[in-house]
């Protein structure tokens, strides 16, 4: 057989085997899904009720440039996705803060606007603090609220886990702050100038 296709075969068994042991694709940053473009899972998501909860400080409301912490209260877990986005939507907003047993994705041209796990060989419990930071320069201009996917093994995982209760923007001595552009428009534009660099070159190459 050939050797390409034989490891490329490898690699296939060992992504089925593995799910995402290293940690959320960029790829899963809208649907939140594990590995939307493939079935390394091997199951669907849970329908069944989550055993988690949310432990969020401040629990109510946040600020501009304000940090909240968010803990994940339940079994302990192996893989997470953790966003805030605004109310309603699946606008992102803020910036989350790497520790020692998870790291941060670029989502919807946001750099560090998610968070997961670094190794799904390393067990996840409520001592875990992921903390988030609202902008600074701007305001959200609505509520926030917190959604995770949770993954307790590889078959064994809840999407779109939401705190039950939306933080409240306080704009006390900050009302006069532009509103955030939090329309993924960074995605937009980097794919629109690659697009034009395409055209450009195919442009020179035929002509």
């Amino acid at each position: 057989m050939d050797p390409i296709r034989v490891f490329l075969l490898i690699m296939s068994i060992v992504g089925m085997v593995t799910g995402e042991p290293y940690g959320a694709p960029s790829s899963a940053c809208t649907s939140m899904t594990p590995n939307p473009d493939s079935n390394h899972h091997g199951a669907d998501p849970q329908q069944s009720s989550s055993p988690f909860t949310f432990d969020v400080t401040p629990s109510t409301k946040f600020t501009p440039g304000g940090q909240v912490e968010i803990k994940i209260i339940g079994d302990a877990y192996r893989g997470i996705l953790l966003q805030v986005r605004k109310e309603g939507t699946d606008t992102i907003v803020g910036k989350m803060t790497p520790h020692d047993k998870a790291k941060t994705l670029t989502c919807q041209g946001l750099v560090d606007s998610a968070v997961t796990h670094k190794d799904a060989a390393n067990q996840l419990d409520n001592t875990a603090i992921y903390t988030w930071t609202a902008p600074s320069d701007c305001k959200v201009g609505s509520n926030v609220e917190i959604v995770a996917t949770i993954a307790v093994t590889k078959t064994m995982y809840w999407v779109k886990e939401k705190h039950p209760t939306a933080l409240t923007e306080d704009l006390t001595g900050k009302e006069d702050l532009p509103e955030c552009q939090l329309t993924g428009q960074a995605v937009i534009l980097k794919t629109t100038a690659l697009y034009i660099v395409v055209l450009s070159t195919l442009f020179l190459f035929l002509f």
